[in-house]
């Protein structure tokens, strides 16, 4: 039960959230017989504090938000603003580690640690902008600097490991993402990428007098930042773009691993469709969201709408999961364009 503290001050009463809550946590850890983990150590599944379950998820997710009240009120507003103002530079360095396989790079390193020199040298960039790179991560706790300009793996940027070799990954950038653990990066490295560089054109779209009043997807803040004359769909559809459609399919597929449990299944009333009924989902991607909700409930059908590379794919990955009586039932169409 998540506990609310009686009225007080501002200060106290936010405090005393995070407190009792911690307190309900930590109980919860010390029954699993596990404890809170360490951010300087490497991520391994099942630390998580909340264990995936729902009671512990919520009293987490009132501690984050206690905690970030209490920081906005405690901190110079204008000190707050300017640090949501350069958060851009976490996300183009998240990017920069993410692409230069720098998680992996030190996890080939050992607990100790690679010289940034070193970690420069493996990844073709000149050692000086690579350091301040680390460093602005090192600062929100993504890496650690063990030792000055030496770098190792926290338990953030181990996150950042795609479960594939540097070497493996270097020979065969267009399977950067294949593995399950991948898939989240696929979605931070959009982030990062295309929504990063659209967002930064948010002011310009609104005011331009052309496309302010425009619905026409080409004329979006992504095509001003890429100056093109196309939705980003059909963008993504060129040729010369296949890493970034190969990208995006993956991303859809890895929301999945933030999502709470179960969302896909209670989001809408499925059980209430008659049998037979046919769900259509229009940009599926894979068809991963489509797959859970057909495993619950097998006597509906399914059609994924989406570009052919990603219901191809999608086909490859999911009908090893599905039995051939269902087969039938779980249908990808190609859609051209978005």
């Amino acid at each position: 039960m998540i506990v609310h503290p009686a009225k007080k001050s501002t200060l106290k009463a936010l405090v005393e959230i995070i407190a009792q809550n911690v307190d309900a946590l930590d109980a919860a850890m010390e029954e699993r017989g596990v404890s809170a983990p360490s951010l300087d150590e490497p991520f391994a599944p099942g630390s998580d504090v909340t264990n995936g379950q729902p009671q512990l998820i919520q009293m987490a997710d009132l501690i984050c938000r206690a905690a970030t009240h209490l920081i906005h009120v405690v901190e110079p507003p204008k000190l707050s603003v300017l640090k949501k103002c350069s958060s851009h530079l976490i996300s183009a360095s998240i990017r920069c580690a993410i692409d230069l396989h720098i998680s992996e790079i030190l996890k080939e390193a050992g607990p100790d640690g690679l010289h940034v020199t070193m970690i420069a040298e493996k990844c073709g960039v000149e050692v000086t902008k690579l350091e301040t790179v680390l460093r602005c991560l090192a600062g929100s706790w993504i890496f650690k600097e063990v030792r000055p300009n030496v770098f190792a793996n926290s338990r953030l940027s181990s996150l950042l490991d795609k479960g594939q070799p540097v070497e493996d990954l270097r020979e065969s950038p267009e399977n950067m993402y294949k593995m399950p653990q991948a898939a989240i990066l696929a979605v931070m490295s959009f982030l990062a990428d295309d929504a990063l560089k659209s967002s930064a054109f948010l002011l310009e779209a609104l005011t331009d007098p052309q496309r302010s009043f425009s619905g026409e997807a080409k004329d979006s803040s992504f095509s001003m930042a890429l100056n093109c004359d196309k939705s980003y769909w059909d963008f993504i559809q060129q040729p010369d773009q296949k890493a970034r459609l190969a990208r995006l399919g993956i991303a859809m597929d890895g929301t999945r691993m933030v999502e709470p449990p179960g969302l896909a299944l209670t989001g809408y009333q499925w059980g209430s469709l008659p049998d037979g009924a046919t769900v259509v989902d229009v940009g599926g991607g894979m068809g991963a969201t489509s797959f859970r909700i057909a495993e619950a409930f097998p006597k509906l059908r399914f059609v994924v709408q989406d570009s052919l590379e990603n219901t191809e794919k999608g086909k490859k990955v999911l009908i090893r999961g599905i039995h051939d009586k269902r087969c039938s039932k779980f249908t990808h169409l190609n859609l051209p364009a978005l």
